[in-house]
């Protein structure tokens, strides 16, 4: 809890600013988990148990931001003018400091895979269930729901006339294009998560 005046470690993700003389942009990790000792839980009443964020891409310009953080009565969730949807957590009925959410089904591009109902449900082995962490730079899912999804992203670039090569760098679906690439080409996949309070499908 707090900021740290003496960092080490950080070197690989945010730069070497503190080796040329200038800030480095990380001053610390604020956890914000459900468990006893993160932030949100030391802040007691006056954090309501509550928090809301909102992420930028990953920017340099720290003074032109509009990151924030928000906690308790002042944890409020979109504007004027924004399209704001909502999707319930699910509370587990052991302790856990993990925030799950009720994943439905997955897209590629416009092609929706169609997972059975409940295939990404939390069962009571403990089993299954997604997970949302702002902190984990890539998503993990089992295998056999993977292959689902990256059977897709191939017949996407197969049908662009761009080569599969395979696992390369412990990736495990990997393309080679030819000459220079539009990233536009790149399929969006969407995740489709419970809307709050009904059985529809929302898309984020």
């Amino acid at each position: 809890m707090g900021c740290g005046f003496c960092q080490e470690n950080f070197e690989n993700f945010i730069g070497k600013n503190h080796m040329l003389g200038k800030p480095d942009l990380i001053a610390g990790i604020l956890g914000l988990g459900s468990g006893q000792w993160s932030f949100l839980n030391q802040l007691g009443t006056a954090g309501e148990g509550r928090f809301s964020y909102r992420f930028e891409t990953f920017n340099y310009n720290i003074e032109g931001s509009n990151t924030y953080l928000r906690v308790g009565a002042d944890a409020t969730i979109g504007g004027v003018g924004q399209n704001v949807h909502i999707t319930p957590i699910v509370v587990p009925n052991y302790p856990t400091s993990l925030y799950y959410l009720n994943l439905e089904d997955i897209s590629v591009g416009k092609k929706r895979i169609r997972f059975p109902r409940g295939t990404f449900k939390l069962n009571e082995k403990r089993e299954g269930g997604t997970i949302i962490d702002s902190g984990t730079p890539i998503s993990t899912m089992y295998k056999d729901h993977f292959d689902k999804v990256a059977d897709l992203v191939k017949a996407h670039f197969k049908e662009l006339e761009i080569e599969c090569i395979g696992s390369q760098y412990d990736f495990d679906v990997c393309f080679r294009p030819q000459g220079r690439f539009d990233i536009n080409n790149f399929p969006s996949i969407t995740l489709h998560f419970q809307q709050d309070g009904h059985d529809e499908i929302t898309q984020f």
